[in-house]
């Protein structure tokens, strides 16, 4: 199953993406799906999933968040509550696992992007080794690297 899993839409500060126009480009480029993850906001990912549904889309609709933590980003997929920004990356983790949901790192050394700039010791499922927003290939082999040495 292809899916990214790292989307935002219109719900974040930094996108003014459409969500039908989401739907609609991620079925005609061959995703089953996407997870939705604005920045410190849940609302998007509830609000694609029924949207998805009144277009008959067959994609799998994740809601998520990217929660800016003390110390840079995190994903946060299948989130449920929202959990508050600031916090350090080892309790929004404890809270996330609360929820049962799944803790990816995203870009980590991308600093500019508030990457966290270390793997090691985070309890994360999974870690962003490809963000297209990188202006070079350092960061991403970086980070394929560390997630390939954990």
């Amino acid at each position: 199953m292809k899916f990214d899993l790292h989307v935002h839409t219109r719900f974040s500060k930094d996108s003014d993406a459409d969500i039908d126009a989401i739907i609609f480009h991620a079925k005609k480029n061959g995703l089953d799906g996407f997870a939705v993850c604005d920045h410190d906001v849940i609302e998007g990912g509830p609000f694609s999933v029924q949207r998805a549904a009144e277009l008959g889309s067959d994609l799998v609709i994740i809601p998520g968040v990217e929660i800016t933590t003390s110390e840079g980003h995190l994903l946060v997929l299948g989130i449920k509550e929202s959990i508050e920004p600031g916090l350090s990356p080892a309790e929004t983790i404890r809270r996330a696992r609360a929820q049962d949901a799944l803790v990816i790192l995203p870009h980590p050394f991308k600093i500019t992007s508030h990457g966290i700039g270390y793997v090691e010791g985070l309890d994360v499922d999974a870690v962003e080794v490809l963000n297209s927003r990188c202006l070079t290939d350092g960061p991403n082999n970086k980070a394929r690297a560390a997630a390939s040495s954990l």
